[in-house]
This record gives structure tokens, C-alpha cells and sequence, in this order.
């Protein structure tokens, strides 16, 4: 049985399941529930934190192609025209 809490559609996310096709998440007065709609077997403690950490490892490496996106850009515009950018990007 998998240990639920807030973190526990992240860590799914991060394992490929997709909110309400492959699970429900509920919070029933502090107390965290899942109903398993996937017909995959619900993940173990290990493989969430695995998931968990592939969830951070992608945003993490979104992050930098966003930040080399916008120096690359940015050499070719004004200071507000990259001010700008950022705040889209």
C-alpha cells in the first residue's frame, strides 16, 4: 500500500499516470485517499519517490532550456524587449 499525501499526484505524474484517468486524489478532513482507476498496479513507496524525482528532473531541465532559450534570444534584443520575454517565457 502506497503512503498518500500531497505530494502523490506529482509523484504519479512523474511515473506516467494522468489525474482522473488513472487515479482520484481526495482529501477527507486532513486525511489523504486515492480511488486506483489505472489498470496498471498501483505503484510502491520506491517507485513514487522515483517518480517524484523524474517529476523534478524534468522540470528542472525545462527550466534551463527556458533560461538558455532566453539568453540566446536576448542578445538580439533591447533590455525591454528581453524583460519582456522573460516575463512570457
Amino acid at each position: 500500500m502506497m503512503n498518500i499525501n500531497e505530494d502523490t499526484p506529482t509523484a504519479l505524474q512523474g511515473l506516467g499516470f494522468d489525474t482522473d484517468i488513472d487515479f482520484v486524489l481526495y482529501n477527507n478532513s486532513g486525511v489523504w485517499g486515492i480511488r486506483w482507476l489505472s489498470s496498471e498496479p498501483m505503484p510502491t513507496d520506491a517507485e513514487l519517490e522515483q517518480g517524484y524525482q523524474n517529476w523534478v528532473d524534468a522540470r528542472e531541465a525545462r527550466e534551463a532550456l527556458r533560461q538558455s532559450m532566453i539568453t540566446k534570444l536576448a542578445s538580439t534584443l533591447t533590455p525591454e524587449e528581453t524583460a519582456l520575454l522573460e516575463e512570457l517565457l
